[in-house]
């Protein structure tokens, strides 16, 4: 069975990763082939994640091919820089909790929800998009409930008094993958 694997670089280190233009497209087209299965690129100047789906872990493999495609040489210093996951629900936990750093830097966050809409309105049918995309509805469904601020991917609208603990956010997150039925 494929399972959805997970590559992000935020902060300093990501513009030299950024894909402009056609990148994203030519390399989303790259990670396809070698996967032979879905994938998305999320894509700013401070923050790219990039989902596949794979029946073994491809992390390194991805991480080398975007190293090369952006003219880098990977070791394990620039390994560390990368945020990862092998599996479903390591992924989304850590893409939402990672969101939160971004969160704290307005400018940056808007940047990256624009970008997020724009692949919204063009790949409607991507299967991990719908899968994300309903994990960041069912926590602004929480967050509201539990009066506690989220900005979510899909509005602008916040909601509640503070930002929560990581912890508190991984609980809901996965609370949502149970429920999810992916194939």
């Amino acid at each position: 069975m494929k399972e959805i694997q997970y590559l992000s670089i935020q902060g300093s280190c990501a513009p030299s990763f950024w894909f402009k233009d056609h990148d994203a497209q030519n390399f989303r087209s790259l990670i396809e082939s070698l996967t032979l299965s879905h994938s998305l690129i999320i894509s700013s100047i401070y923050r790219t994640d990039v989902f596949f789906m794979a029946e073994e872990d491809r992390l390194d493999l991805i991480m080398r091919t975007w190293s090369t495609f952006k003219q880098h040489t990977f070791d394990q210093h620039l390994k560390g820089k990368f945020t990862r996951a092998n599996n479903r629900k390591e992924a989304f936990e850590l893409y939402f909790d990672t969101l939160f750093h971004l969160i704290k830097h307005p400018k940056h966050h808007e940047r990256y929800r624009l970008r997020l809409n724009e692949i919204q309105r063009l790949e409607s049918n991507n299967p991990i998009l719908r899968a994300l995309m309903e994990c960041d509805m069912l926590l602004t469904e929480k967050y509201r409930e539990q009066q506690v601020k989220y900005v979510s991917l899909a509005t602008t609208e916040q909601v509640g008094q503070y930002i929560p603990s990581c912890e508190n956010f991984s609980l809901l997150a996965h609370e949502r993958l149970s429920k999810l039925n992916y194939n």
